[in-house]
């Protein structure tokens, strides 16, 4: 017979996850338990005047415009725009 054929990882997957969540930190409990806890993770959310941002356009100055007088990038600009479209009149 040939040799014993052992396969690459030595637990099912299914094995191995619970015990990834054990560790802590090092596994994804951290960040279930900070949320369940209500703590938020990750970067701060901009805080954007919506309404200033869609009259400035709608004032008709550029996008480059608006965005250095809001201070902010005009990919952060667009998406203001975006989740808050101009109305047509």
């Amino acid at each position: 017979m040939g040799p014993e054929v052992r396969p690459a990882y030595p637990k099912a997957p299914q094995e191995v996850w619970p015990l990834a969540r054990e560790r802590g930190p090092l596994g994804s409990s951290h960040f279930s338990a900070a949320t369940f806890d209500g703590q938020h993770i990750g970067r701060k959310p901009l805080k954007l005047d919506h309404d200033a941002i869609q009259h400035d356009r709608i004032q008709g100055q550029s996008l480059r415009e608006i965005a250095k007088g809001h201070r902010i990038s005009m990919a952060t600009e667009q998406r203001a725009l975006r989740k808050n479209p101009i109305q047509a009149a």
